[in-house]
């Protein structure tokens, strides 16, 4: 009986043993992949892909997946971490764009908080402008001007124009200033003089020359007008 006992015992221990075997065997099944993924004959980007378009801006095409020559080849592809680290951050409130930074209708990624992902630019696109110089301040447009703008020049803004001691936007004028209280009839015709009122006039005082009087038994008057002796 002992005998039999001990060969009982023996052959259930090998039969557990072979469904146990078994068992592992069909739960493991195969590590390989029974195909690529997706449908083999689409066409998808890479991770190589993606870090090249956020390292560089590159387009980028895609291709039909191929299995590598080796997954610990060198160089077969950038790490998740270091195409993580050129993935953009949101800058919080300081120094991020916009849409009023940027010139309307250019598109661009928003990295401050509340304004973040694509956007488009609302800077109104002032172009050039074109400033004339007056008594009065011009106000520059506020918006986007493309470096054409000018302020306007003129070629009599020199300081022999400009009334002396006076300062005409840095353009101090040395021109002396006018004075003197004599008219037209007090200056010699077409001699020109000035007074307070006005430069360039011109004299009307007779010229007669000399002028000679016989004394008699009546006054003789004496024109005005300018004598030469």
């Amino acid at each position: 009986m002992g005998i039999v006992h001990r060969t009982t015992g023996i052959v259930m221990s090998i039969a557990v043993c072979i469904l146990m075997a078994s068992a592992i065997s069909i739960s493991a099944g195969s590590l390989n992949s029974p195909s690529v993924p997706g449908n083999i004959t689409s066409s998808f980007y890479t991770l190589e892909d993606i870090y090249k378009r956020l390292d560089a801006g590159t387009t980028g095409t895609p291709s039909v997946f191929t299995e590598p020559a080796a997954w610990t080849e060198a160089g077969v592809m950038h790490t998740l971490s270091e195409i993580m680290g050129k993935a953009p951050v949101m800058d919080g409130t300081n120094g991020a764009a916009i849409t009023t930074d940027v010139l309307l209708e250019k598109t661009f990624w928003g990295l401050k908080s509340g304004a973040w992902g694509p956007r488009t630019g609302t800077m109104a696109n002032v172009g050039a402008q074109n400033i004339t110089p007056g008594t009065s301040e011009v106000t520059i447009t506020q918006g986007y001007h493309n470096g054409l703008g000018r302020v306007a020049t003129d070629a009599d803004l020199l300081d022999i124009n400009i009334k002396k001691d006076v300062n005409i936007f840095g353009v101090v004028g040395s021109a002396p200033i006018p004075s003197g209280t004599a008219v037209v009839g007090e200056v010699l015709a077409t001699m020109t003089f000035s007074n307070n009122a006005a430069t360039g006039i011109t004299g009307t005082m007779v010229n007669v020359g000399a002028q000679a009087i016989t004394p008699g038994t009546s006054e003789v008057t004496i024109g005005l007008s300018q004598r030469v002796r």
